[in-house]
């Protein structure tokens, strides 16, 4: 069984209509003049319809409300072309104005969009590109003041293919590549570009091929770091059909060989044997070649079922008993025009469902969860979106966003529901020169002529500068105190040197397939890293610490994932469900096994959560949201909450605590929260300024703890009121803290030159620094600290010592003060489950990433957060509050009230009693200085300033794992997806983004069928997509070719809806 196509015509031969099984395109001849010219065409996103004059020339094309106008100001040399784009009520909202002008050969010489810039091109007597330039108008349309952008040139051979191929020409960035072909089949043989290593010298890939055209291998040869030379080979062999049937990976040391079979028959592949990890195997294909199942190395089949026509119906996950079930819609108009099939629904094995509607267009319009609750689009003629709209099941409205473009469809305003708004600008490269925020502070983009950002000029005048290399890898980042980090690549574009004013030069070499081999950091140590023949990573040796060995295939559902590991803190083990879930994780610390273990519903949530200690936390769910939960242990169930509410498509609205305390938690229209009120002890309202930093925190139960805070340009915390008096702080460019007045008066902060690393401190408070080569602080007034050769903290000596030990993970599992050693262990989440020290055993539960209770031998407190997910409170089972916290606004005084204890802080952060530190997952946080001891692990990916605590805004952003801030507002507007990633994958041949997951962005992707093929814009149709889709040939379609859009005239050609022309043949990969 194949797919079908349909070709119909009408009584003059005309095509009227190409049906397939996802797709009719339905075709008009209406011309009084000519009964073969096209007049029409609708492929499922509504009617794009051509009149014109009586020369056959379009002189408007219209689709829906929007029109593009023809104006033929000399026939054949030059053309103006004038979009106007409207909302759907007709209402004009932007006009694009474009002229073409060709030359004799018919083609675009030159474009000019509606701000005046212009793109040329020169080309051979083949009409192929010799060279294009962008010069950019900084003058205004009726008085141009042209300036070269940019410039690209090309040369070919006598077949058309790219010989040498120049971006940015005549520049100090311009690059070169060449390429070579293979006199036979005509495809790429070589491609050169100078190394970045040593521009003296060539970097080249390379491909042979066997004697049917196939690629027999790719060659990369280059320069490594440190200037030695190197040839990476991956070669490939095939069955007779040309099917791949064997992949050998460029490592030598091992056998790193993946191989597939395949059906002699019907050419469906039949197996893939991966090294060490096995086989997976497909079976029960449809006529389609769609297989019916496929089966992992572990022995679990998932089923598959489709349509006649391919698209996939269910699915079932092993050890299921229900199926993810796949529903489609017809859009258009079968008996009038064209259709398209697109997603209707996905109904999940709980039950729960998602629809999807479209407008007219076939834009997505409406996405709808099982309780009625939706997310709403709107669109211009353009399809940009213009709004989106978050309503409950009764249609009342919870939260909106809308979006303005310019004429070219660049999106230039994000408009708030308070009617504040952000602004962008563009060059006519379509990079984004300038963002405007809410309080209008101003960010400028520089880039250079191969459109690469060169600088970001913020508040202030704070200008932070980027280099590249001729293989456009980032070279150098300059901050805004002028101070760099270098960045070395080999010719394969792998960092092999860092250079840092705060960490000194850490080098890095690697294997052939890119796994890093060694790092060598400021001190001198070397760690090496060893993989297997599947390339994962078996052990990480040190020098003399204790090393890190992975195992991997040989447990419960294992093949393919990590089974076991031993490190300095003990070893974990783990098991795995069916659809290769974490079911238990065993780690030993000290001898003692801690074994968590997992259970899950068929949605993937988890269900249940069983402690080491046997205590069973079990989450009930409605539509994929908690909406109670309990502990069991010794055969008593008590509930933690219940009655747990959300907004739509958002965060927690409402919960009842266990001790029957209720919390309700209000939103305004953005998704900011605006109150939260916990029965008749907590009670707080928001007010925010128009760039949602929150300005103040109203108690209305206790006005004696209100808050204020203000924020320079650059959103830093400037200026806060509350408990703690008045308090203000001054940064330098990269948020070093300068001065810090509060109620023992002014300190100021002294800085090592050249770098981000705090020295001193003077003023009101005195304090001193020292660092290692690394980066790390290792005094601190009295306070000394040691590292490991990982650089993890293993020890703080002060007037208490803390001894400290972490697993393969990261995390730190272990603690010993005073006498007394304490163990952690974390979920898969990395969330803190248990800790147990020698005076007993306490518990930590958790709802949606936020505790909630906290559990040891005195029973069961609740916990109270504020906005952020920091603790505020505990209440015991009377609801009577046991332990209560002020802190100042980076965390430091904190002022702790009642008998009960709690360490939890910050979101990721745990006190630490014999330092003041918090320790916060890979690295530790000193509240009393706002910043952390230890540089940033992954750099400056982390932020400018490797020390900085969430780019010192502490209200608003959260940094859970000590790496990265976020916005914890914008977080908890994204807590409900309403599919997972697991879904994504499975659809990845049905959806493209399945679903938005950010409540506050803009949802750009529609849900679309994998053969989705509307032809926005200018062209009718797009005539080679829909041959190479469905089969058939050109000249069963077409009578004449022209080039595709910018044609010398805009003609109605016979049986053809648009132009396509012939691109240059073996065009290669793109830099």
């Amino acid at each position: 069984m194949g797919r079908t196509v349909t070709y119909d015509h009408d009584a003059f031969g005309n095509l009227t209509a190409v049906t397939t099984p996802l797709l009719r395109a339905a075709y008009s001849y209406t011309d009084p003049n000519n009964k073969h010219l096209m007049t029409s065409v609708d492929e499922g996103g509504g009617a794009f319809v051509n009149t014109g004059s009586a020369a056959g020339r379009v002189t408007k094309q219209s689709h829906g409300n929007g029109t593009i106008d023809f104006n033929y100001i000399t026939p054949g040399k030059k053309t103006q072309i004038t979009t106007t784009i409207k909302d759907p009520a007709g209402a004009v909202l932007n006009t694009q104005t474009r002229t073409v002008e060709f030359d004799d050969q018919g083609q675009p010489s030159k474009v000019t969009d509606t701000f005046g810039n212009e793109t040329r091109y020169t080309r051979n007597d083949k009409t192929w590109i010799l060279r294009e330039e962008y010069w950019e108008n900084t003058g205004t349309p009726a008085t141009p003041n042209l300036v070269l952008k940019t410039a690209n040139d090309f040369t070919y051979d006598d077949k058309g293919n790219i010989l040498t191929e120049t971006r940015g020409s005549g520049s100090a960035v311009a690059k070169t590549a060449s390429y070579t072909y293979h006199p036979t089949f005509g495809r790429l043989v070589t491609k050169t570009m100078k190394s970045a290593v040593n521009p003296l010298q060539d970097s080249v890939l390379t491909y042979a091929y066997d004697g049917t055209g196939n690629v027999s291998s790719s060659t990369e040869t280059g320069l490594s770091g440190d200037g030695t030379s190197y040839t990476y080979t991956t070669s490939y062999e095939y069955d007779i059909h040309g099917h791949v049937t064997r992949i050998d990976g460029p490592r030598t040391d091992v056998e790193d060989v993946t191989t597939f079979t395949y059906d002699p028959v019907t050419s469906n592949r039949l197996t893939m044997t991966e090294p060490l990890i096995g086989t997976t195997t497909y079976a029960n294909y449809d006529g389609l070649g769609n297989p019916g199942t496929i089966t992992d190395p572990n022995g679990n089949t998932t089923t598959y079922t489709y349509d006649n026509v391919g698209r996939v119906l269910t699915i079932k996950a092993p050890g299921d008993t229900a199926v993810t079930e796949y529903g489609y819609t017809t859009v258009g108009c079968a008996s009038c025009g064209g259709t398209i099939s697109k997603i209707d629904h996905i109904i999940f094995p709980q039950g729960n469902r998602i629809d999807y509607f479209y407008d007219s267009m076939g834009n997505l319009s409406k996405i709808a969860d099982t309780q009625g609750n939706s997310i709403n689009y709107t669109y211009d003629s353009e399809g940009n979106q213009l709004k989106e709209e978050i309503k409950d099941p009764t249609g009342i409205l919870q939260k909106t966003i809308s979006y303005q473009y310019d004429a070219l469809s660049r999106l230039t305003k994000t408009i708030y529901p308070d009617n504040t708004f952000s602004q962008y600008t563009y060059d006519n490269l379509g990079n984004q020169t300038s963002f405007k925020d809410p309080k209008q502070n101003i960010t400028t983009s520089q880039y250079d002529s191969l459109s690469r950002l060169t600088a970001t000029i913020q508040p202030g005048n704070i200008t932070t500068g980027f280099n590249y290399n001729s293989n456009n890898n980032l070279t150098t980042v300059t901050d805004g105190n002028t101070n760099s980090t270098v960045y070395k690549y080999d010719d394969k574009g792998r960092v092999y040197q860092t250079i840092s004013p705060d960490t000194g030069a850490t080098t890095y070499t690697y294997d052939p397939a890119g796994n890093l081999k060694t790092k060598t950091d400021a001190k001198g140590i070397t760690i090496a890293y060893t993989y297997d023949a599947a390339n994962r990573l078996t052990k990480t040796d040190y020098p003399t610490d204790t090393d890190i060995t992975y195992t991997y295939d040989n447990c419960v559902n294992g093949k393919g994932r990590l089974c076991a590991v031993a490190d300095q803190s003990g070893t974990t083990s783990y098991e795995y469900t069916k659809k290769v879930q974490i079911a238990k994780e065993n780690q030993t610390i000290d001898g003692i096994p801690y074994i968590t273990q997992y259970t899950y519903d068929m949605n993937g949530n988890t269900r249940t959560i069983t402690y080491p200690s046997g205590r069973v936390i079990t989450y009930n769910y409605t539509n994929d949201r908690v909406t109670s939960m309990t502990s069991t242990i010794g055969g008593v169930t008590t509930t933690l909450a219940g009655n747990i509410a959300y907004k739509p498509f958002g965060g927690l609205a409402s919960l009842t605590y266990g001790n029957a305390l209720p919390r309700t938690i209000n939103y305004d229209n953005q998704y900011r929260i605006a109150s939260t009120t916990t029965g008749t002890i907590q009670s707080l309202s928001y007010g925010f300024d128009a760039n949602s930093n929150i300005t103040s925190i109203t108690n209305t139960l206790d006005n004696t703890k209100n808050k204020s805070y203000s924020y320079d340009a650059l959103n830093r915390l400037s200026s806060a009121t509350g408990t703690w008096g008045n308090m203000l702080w001054t940064y330098d460019p990269v948020g070093n803290r300068l001065t810090q007045v509060d109620s023992v008066g002014t300190s100021s902060y002294v800085y090592q030159p050249g770098s981000n690393k705090l020295t001193g401190i003077t003023g009101a408070t005195t304090s001193s620094f020292a660092y290692d080569a690394n980066g790390n602080t290792v005094t601190d007034n009295a306070t000394t600290y040691t590292y490991n050769q990982n650089q993890r903290l293993i020890r703080a000596a002060a007037i208490q010592t803390g001894d400290y030990a972490y697993n393969a993970s990261g995390e730190r599992v272990k603690k010993t003060t005073v006498g007394t050693t304490t163990h952690f262990v974390y979920d898969r989440a990395g969330s803190l489950l248990i800790e147990n020290a020698s005076d007993g055993l306490t518990e930590y539960v958790y709802l949606n990433g936020e505790p909630v209770a906290k559990i040891d031998a005195t029973g069961t407190s609740y916990i109270h957060t504020d906005h952020l997910g920091t603790p505020q409170m505990m209440t015991d089972a009377s609801g009577a509050k046991v332990w209560a916290i002020e802190a100042r606004p980076f965390g430091d005084n904190a002022a702790i009230t009642g008998a009960g204890m709690l360490n939890l802080r910050f979101p990721g952060q745990y006190f630490d009693t014999e330092t003041g530190n918090h320790y916060n997952y890979f690295r530790d946080y000193n509240p009393s200085v706002g910043r952390y001891i230890q540089k940033d692990p992954i750099g400056i990916a982390g932020g400018i300033n490797l020390y900085s605590y969430v780019q010192n805004n502490p209200i608003n952003w959260v940094d859970p794992e000590g790496l990265s801030p976020y916005s914890d507002l914008l977080k908890r507007a994204r807590e409900y997806k309403p599919c997972d990633d697991k879904d994504r994958e499975t659809l990845q041949q049905v959806l493209e983004n399945l679903l938005p997951i950010g409540m506050t962005e803009k949802f750009t992707k529609s849900i679309l069928s994998s053969s989705e093929i509307i032809a926005k814009g200018r062209n009718i149709r797009k005539v080679d997509e829909l041959v190479e889709k469905f089969g058939g040939k050109a000249k069963d379609w077409l009578k004449k070719k022209g080039w595709d859009e910018f044609g010398k005239e805009w003609h109605w050609y016979e049986n053809n809806g648009n132009k396509v022309g012939k691109k240059p043949a073996g065009s290669p990969d793109p830099f």
